[in-house]
């Protein structure tokens, strides 16, 4: 994870140089994947309901709530 974030942040540094407008979208990117990713929202909590259907779509939801469960001791993160 540590090199696809390195990787990610030398390309886009360098693409930023030449078009400038590239900082706009990816901070409005990020700011949308936060809302979107489940980082706010505890997925887990009802299972049931629609939004945790949508939100178990996105595969980012996974590592969040893999680091859930090992920062919070809530089992293994497998």
């Amino acid at each position: 994870m540590l090199f696809l974030l390195l990787s990610i942040a030398v390309l886009t540094s360098a693409i930023t140089v030449i078009f400038r407008d590239l900082q706009l979208f990816i901070s409005a990117g990020m700011r949308l994947l936060f809302f979107i990713s489940g980082a706010v929202i505890n997925v887990t909590a009802h299972p049931e309901s629609l939004l945790t259907k949508i939100l178990i779509l996105n595969p980012f939801v996974y590592v969040i709530e893999g680091f859930r469960d090992a920062l919070l001791s809530r089992g293994w993160v497998f």
